[in-house]
């Protein structure tokens, strides 16, 4: 039988794990969403050409109707922007899971945890159980205690 863990820093490195790892995947999807935006949907139109290929039927690629044609560009510019502000969460959720791991900064560890339960990126059905499960332990007395201890 398993012993539930038996100080705050076993506690917290689970969860802390967990949202490095999280964090490093979702960046990595989002740096290529980011990419593949700045170079034209290159992947999409592979995908178009691979389909045809196969003997699927699909009209020709056009970004604008992926994209819903918004005018002039401001798809593109608002897909930049969300894609670097949701990459910057990705980020800051690798620091914030690293700071778990060193009990240093419970509120930006908080807030990390809270960051990676948004869904603006493409493994947020991933990222929310992580971050609650980093919230459980983190408001856990013995473990902000630990915190304040480090």
């Amino acid at each position: 039988m398993n012993e539930a863990p038996t100080s705050a820093a076993e506690r917290l490195r689970a969860p802390a794990i967990a949202l490095v790892a999280y964090g490093i995947l979702a960046t990595l999807i989002q740096l290529v969403s980011l990419v593949n935006e700045l170079l034209g949907h290159p992947l999409e139109k592979r995908l178009f050409e691979f389909l045809r290929e196969r003997g699927v039927e699909v009209p020709d690629f056009d970004p604008e109707t992926l994209t819903g044609g918004l005018l002039f560009g401001a798809n593109l510019v608002m897909n930049v922007v969300m894609g670097a502000l949701t990459l910057a969460l990705a980020i800051f959720t690798i620091w914030g899971g690293l700071q778990m791991l060193r009990r240093r900064h419970h509120a930006a560890c908080m807030a990390a945890a809270i960051a990676a339960c948004l869904p603006c990126g493409a493994c947020c059905c991933l990222g929310m159980p992580l971050g609650i499960w980093a919230l459980v332990v983190l408001n856990r007395a013995d473990v902000r205690s630990a915190f304040a201890d480090a």
